[in-house]
């Protein structure tokens, strides 16, 4: 058997049903490739398959009949994320990593389940942590939206206030029931583990598929940990890549001279993979439609994220400047962005299509006689789109020529930019939750802010009508200092 030319780790997160259909195509996928006598050994694999509701990670790799088994140790990760779940993680993905970290040859990290942009690995969690201790009444009508795809998921799928709201005056639930906050692994910690598990060595490939993940502050947290990132800029509609072509491609040649094939057979392949039987039979057509006018996809290369950093943070610079004259006007353009059609997560999350934003800053009148922002808005363009090799949207869904305007699919690099804070009444307790405790605080605060304006103005601009309470401001003053 030959040495192989990849290897390829799957870390595959099963929450649903929907993920266990799709985990047996990706099965499929892998034994198709293993079994074929040309293509045998060439592409070594790797899974660990965590199921959400037990709490327990099985790792898989193919035999020498090509079928993909059990082997080694059954990993437990608590079911609720916290502190010191983050170290049982990391742990986990480190020692599953170190497999395929023994081959002298390209690497590919896969990873499946849900995302949120800065965060990996998302769902919702109810404040007493409890399915059963909720009524009767809020699990009927949760159920009842869920058969008319108003939401996908009780159990994983985030629900914010507009739909709190909702449920409360249409169907009599008691607020105090519906309360949900984030639950997240920071994606540092994958980073973490990817580092020691290859001694921080450069892996060629990290693949997402998870919502929201080709984000500038994820590229830059990677820029020395992988080579390339592929990821949905918006939502990660799971039926993903046509992975039976792209692991034959691997099979063909490795290097940097073969990574740019690699990744345009990722993108190349997604309406193939939307078209197979096996997702029409299991979503139906109309998912299938509503999956191919909603989801973009990008194959990102990381070595110029030094210089979108800083070109990032000139901006910001310039925009604090004059915060009081043009916040209200940096407001109406953010608000004019959607970036996906389910408008109330994209809401909720707070990620924006950075360069839309870019293109519209610049168009916009009250920055017409600002030659220096339009000249580091015409860098970060320039550093954006030569650092996408590869894109998949839908036809029509998006022109990478406009120059301003809305639109649904972004076009190779999101950022989080959440609209200004709404008053009291209507915030939304997650994205509040998500700004204190994994943007504002230092103990998450991801490498692309340190040393960034942009941090100082996402601060300024989301407080900007409605400033933090002042308990909260003391206590995060204390906890910083203290």
């Amino acid at each position: 058997m030959a040495d192989p030319k990849w290897t390829v780790s799957i870390i595959f997160q099963n929450f649903d049903v929907d993920d266990g259909v799709y985990f047996e195509c990706l099965k499929e996928d892998i034994e198709k490739v293993d079994s074929n006598n040309e293509l045998k050994g060439l592409v070594k694999f790797f899974v660990l398959r965590h199921d959400e509701r037990d709490g327990k990670a099985i790792q898989l790799t193919t035999d020498e009949t090509g079928k993909l088994n059990p082997f080694g140790k059954i990993f437990c990760i608590p079911k609720f994320y916290s502190d010191s779940t983050f170290e049982v993680a990391k742990s986990t993905w480190t020692d599953f990593l170190k497999n395929a970290a023994g081959y002298n040859c390209d690497h590919f990290l896969m990873t499946h389940g849900h995302g949120s942009g800065l965060a990996f690995a998302t769902r919702a969690r109810e404040k007493n942590r409890d399915k059963e201790d909720l009524t009767e009444g809020f699990i009927t009508n949760m159920q009842v939206m869920i058969s008319h795809n108003i939401i996908q998921n009780y159990s994983n799928d985030i629900v914010n206030d507009n739909m709190n709201r909702h449920l409360n005056e249409k169907h009599n639930i008691p607020l105090s029931e519906l309360r949900v906050k984030i639950d997240v692994i920071p994606v540092n910690i994958l980073k973490l583990a990817v580092e020691e598990a290859f001694n921080n060595e450069k892996i060629a490939f990290l693949y997402f598929g998870n919502c929201f993940m080709q984000t500038i502050e994820n590229g830059y947290l990677f820029r020395n940990t992988v080579s390339y990132i592929g990821a949905g800029e918006g939502f990660y509609r799971p039926a993903g890549t046509d992975f039976q072509k792209l692991f034959e491609t691997m099979a063909k040649g490795n290097g940097p001279s073969h990574h740019k094939t690699i990744a345009k057979t990722i993108c190349e392949n997604i309406p193939q993979k939307l078209n197979d039987s096996r997702m029409i039979n299991h979503l139906g057509d109309i998912k299938i439609n509503n999956i191919k006018n909603s989801f973009s996809f990008s194959v990102n290369d990381l070595s110029k994220y030094c210089d979108l950093k800083m070109q990032i943070s000139l901006l910001a610079d310039e925009l604090l400047k004059r915060k009081a004259a043009i916040f209200d006007h940096i407001g109406r353009i953010r608000g004019d962005i959607r970036m996906c059609t389910d408008v109330w997560q994209e809401n909720l999350l707070g990620i924006t299509d950075f360069l839309l934003f870019c293109k519209n800053v610049a168009l916009d009148k009250e920055f017409e006689g600002s030659g220096e922002i339009h000249k580091i808005i015409q860098e970060i363009v320039d550093i954006s789109d030569s650092s996408v090799i590869a894109r998949y949207y839908p036809f029509g869904s998006f022109d990478p020529t406009s120059e301003a305007g809305t639109n649904v699919n972004p076009n190779g690099a999101s950022i989080f930019l959440p609209r200004m804070k709404p008053p009291h009444d209507e915030q939304d307790e997650s994205l509040n939750h998500f700004m204190e405790k994994y943007y504002i605080d230092n103990k998450y605060i991801t490498v692309f802010l340190e040393n960034n304006s942009w941090r100082q103005f996402v601060i300024d601009f989301y407080y900007y009508k409605n400033p933090r309470p002042l308990t909260v401001r003391i206590a995060n003053f204390i906890k910083r200092f203290f």
